[in-house]
């Protein structure tokens, strides 16, 4: 058959190239497998490389770590130290000193100075290094220091002064005669405040003593105390905040002086009594002795005039009244009402009512001298 023989011939030609084909393809893979394979030995070759790499950083960033670890835990240790040194330090607190005083005596009491001498011995004793005797009189100076002795008995400091000092005193003349005044000694360490030292009342010691006397007054057992003062300052000092609070342990001896009531009474207002009564006089006299009436007052005026000078020259110039000021005043009143009561009384008298006159006579005696009494009661009463 004629037709099949092209057939034949079509399927070899066809065929030969799809041979080909398939080598080809063949060929492609073996080469892509190849350059895979290579490139897979090379990457197994960097990776160990890699791996290596990476360990030794690993290990350099562990040795760092282990160093700083070890740096913080030294600074922890050094920081606990600090910790526990100051905690005990706080532990130990302040060094207690005990202190005492005996007041031998106080003289040259100055009114007008505000000043007094004072003459006592002081003590202290305490255990440590610090420096129990290192204190200072703030409340005044020190005039001399002598008998000076100082010891260690039993591993305690002992230090014995005897002092003649100047203290200041705030006086207050209001209640003049009948005033009181307190004494004050303070001390404290002229360097360490009080979280170094603190002051304790040798109370045993102090317990028995008698106090000292002085002319004209009347004194009370001393009294015996410390008590913290605060200095809102910091003294200057470089580097120290300027709000900076001092506060220091002040032992302090107090003694309260006053008048002796029954003689300074009859001392300051005596001589103002009677000149008072000499001007109440008039009122007794007759309507028609004008001259004398006006005499005894004017006579009155003077000696209250007198009195008020008097006492006034044993006191400092001051600012304000006291009750002896007012109790004067008041006595200077009543005798100025009594002199225009017996020129009302004269008046009337001379115009021919004497009736009047006599009845104001008899009124100002049932008033003036109680009215007065009454009026210096209150005063004194009120202070």
């Amino acid at each position: 058959m004629a037709p099949s023989r092209p057939l034949l011939s079509m399927d070899v030609s066809t065929a030969t190239p799809r041979v080909g084909l398939r080598w080809l393809a063949v060929a492609v893979g073996v080469a892509l497998w190849l350059v895979a394979a290579t490139s897979g030995a090379q990457d197994d070759v960097e990776a160990p490389e890699a791996s290596v790499d990476a360990q030794e950083a690993e290990g350099a960033e562990t040795e760092e770590e282990a160093e700083d670890a070890e740096e913080e835990a030294e600074d922890e240790a050094e920081d606990e130290a600090d910790d526990e040194d100051e905690a005990a330090e706080g532990d130990e607190g302040p060094t207690t000193v005990y202190i005492g005083l005996y007041l031998l005596r106080i003289h040259d009491l100055d009114l007008h100075a505000g000043t007094a001498s004072v003459t006592y011995i002081v003590w202290t004793h305490w255990e440590g290094d610090v420096d129990g005797a290192g204190y200072e009189l703030v409340s005044g100076t020190v005039d001399s220091q002598e008998h000076e002795f100082q010891t260690i008995e039993l591993g305690e400091h002992y230090a014995y002064y005897r002092c003649r000092a100047t203290v200041a005193i705030d006086f207050d003349f209001r209640p003049f005669p009948f005033d009181d005044h307190t004494i004050k000694l303070d001390f404290e360490h002229s360097d360490e405040d009080e979280n170094v030292v603190r002051f304790v009342v040798d109370e045993d010691s102090v317990r028995n003593l008698p106090h000292a006397r002085i002319s004209g007054w009347d004194v009370d057992p001393p009294r015996y105390e410390v008590i913290p003062h605060e200095y809102n300052t910091n003294w200057g000092f470089p580097g120290v905040p300027a709000d900076d609070v001092g506060r220091f342990s002040r032992f302090r001896v107090s003694l309260r002086i006053r008048h002796s009531a029954g003689a300074t009474f009859i001392k300051t207002f005596l001589a103002l009594l009677i000149s008072v009564l000499i001007g109440f006089l008039g009122v007794w006299m007759d309507p028609e002795e004008l001259e004398a009436r006006v005499g005894v007052c004017v006579a009155g005026v003077f000696g209250v005039v007198t009195s008020q000078a008097v006492v006034a020259g044993n006191l400092p110039d001051i600012p304000y009244l006291t009750l002896c000021d007012k109790v004067h005043l008041a006595g200077l009143i009543f005798i100025f009402m009594a002199l225009v009561e017996s020129c009302f009384a004269a008046y009337y008298q001379r115009h021919e009512r004497r009736e009047l006159a006599l009845r104001i006579d008899r009124l100002s005696r049932s008033i003036l001298v109680p009215a007065f009494a009454l009026l210096v009661g209150l005063l004194v009463w009120i202070g």
